[in-house]
C-alpha cells in the first residue's frame, strides 16, 4: 500500500513538471515532441493501477476478488440476528435473577 501511495505522490510530482517545462518540448533535430515525462507518467499510472487492483480499491477489482457486497450484507444481517437472538436470552436470564431477588 505504501508503494501505491509513492507513485501516487511521484504521478503529481511528474505533471507539476510537465505543467512546468510545456506539453510540447524541442526535440533533438529542433522539432516539437510530446514531454519526455508522459512516458514515465503512463509508467507509474499503470503500476498504480496494478497495485489498486490488488488492494480491490474499485468495483471491478473487488468482484474479481470476489468481495461481493450482497453477500456482506447477508452476513452482518445474519450475525444481527444472532447477535439480537443471545441478547434476548441475556436478558431474559438477567431479568429473571432480579425478579429473585
Amino acid at each position: 500500500m505504501r508503494r501505491l501511495f509513492r507513485l501516487y505522490d511521484e504521478i503529481d510530482r511528474l505533471w507539476e513538471a510537465v505543467e512546468a517545462t510545456g506539453r510540447v518540448v524541442e526535440g533533438s533535430q529542433g522539432q516539437p515532441r510530446p514531454n519526455p515525462l508522459f512516458k514515465q507518467i503512463e509508467g507509474f499510472q499503470a503500476e498504480a493501477r496494478q497495485l489498486e487492483d490488488r488492494f480491490g480499491l474499485s468495483p471491478m477489482a473487488r468482484f474479481r476478488l470476489g468481495v461481493q457486497f450482497a453477500d456482506a450484507h447477508a452476513s452482518l444481517d445474519a450475525l444481527n440476528e444472532r447477535l439480537q437472538s443471545r441478547m434476548s436470552e441475556f436478558d431474559g436470564e438477567a431479568w429473571g435473577e432480579l425478579d429473585d431477588e
